[in-house]
């Protein structure tokens, strides 16, 4: 973490291409979890966290970018 209160994540992925994220059934991948930064951060443990997350993973033929925001930022009724 910065002092700006931002994450910022670089990742690979080297094994994975952008249709292994495509599923024709529209199902989503259980591994997808992985490509947002502080995935599992739950209520209160977000106190300590920062106030903005981006992770970038480099896939096979391509990328993804994910992002995570603190609800002390913003919350369900302020978006």
């Amino acid at each position: 973490m910065n002092i700006s209160g931002a994450r910022f994540v670089h990742a690979i992925a080297e094994s994975v291409s952008v249709s292994d994220l495509l599923q024709p059934d529209g199902s989503v991948p259980s591994f997808i979890r992985e490509f947002f930064p502080m995935n599992g951060v739950k209520s209160i443990e977000g106190v300590s966290e920062p106030l903005l997350a981006i992770q970038v993973t480099e896939m096979k033929d391509g990328v993804f970018i994910g992002f995570h925001y603190n609800q002390l930022v913003a919350d369900g009724s302020a978006m």
